[in-house]
């Protein structure tokens, strides 16, 4: 069964990255040839990167939506400006665009917990809970510590109606909660 979702949801990411508009889609394949900016134009991108930010955190999704499109036609290769126009592409309830949004920036950086976590919520947001389950599969594969990830997935199983699968889920999660709690106390934090 998990080979179909994760096949469905790889066909979806496809699906919703071809729905983008072609500016904010990279035609190159290849990072290594990833563009090269002067000091100036990287001191561009940072302060857009910090004014689109402080406009997620201030709930100015759509100004935070300008900004980090201008970001990802400027940089079409920095996962993060993908990240986060996901991010108010989301805080704007433009929840097709944020999982597309995020599915790039997994493109860019595949090990990117976060994307991989933001996009499950959304999915969950959208009633679409094995695609956040499947999501979630992906956040414990980079990291089986992610308790977070794992308490998520249970509840989400739990909607499901599937309870020994949501029992042992979060019984997982609480496993792993007091290992990192134990591994904490022995680094003295």
């Amino acid at each position: 069964m998990r080979v179909n979702s994760d096949a469905a949801f790889a066909d979806d990411m496809n699906r919703l990255i071809a729905a983008l508009p072609a500016s904010l889609v990279p035609t190159s394949t290849d990072l290594l040839d990833a563009l090269e900016f002067s000091e100036d134009e990287e001191a561009e991108l940072q302060d857009l990167f910090t004014a689109g930010v402080a406009l997620i955190d201030d709930h100015q999704y759509t100004a935070a939506n300008r900004i980090f499109e201008s970001a990802v036609q400027l940089d079409p290769y920095d996962g993060e400006f993908w990240l986060r126009l996901g991010e108010a592409h989301w805080g704007a309830k433009r929840l097709d665009e944020a999982v597309a949004a995020f599915a790039r920036c997994t493109t860019l950086e595949p090990d990117n917990t976060l994307a991989w976590d933001l996009s499950a919520y959304v999915y969950r947001e959208q009633s679409r809970f094995e695609a956040a389950l499947a999501a979630w599969d992906h956040v414990l594969q980079i990291d089986p510590s992610e308790w977070d990830a794992l308490l998520s997935r249970a509840s989400t199983l739990h909607s499901l109606g599937r309870m020994e699968e949501a029992d042992e889920a979060e019984e997982k999660a609480q496993e792993v909660r007091r290992q990192l709690r134990r591994q904490r106390r022995e680094e003295g934090g």
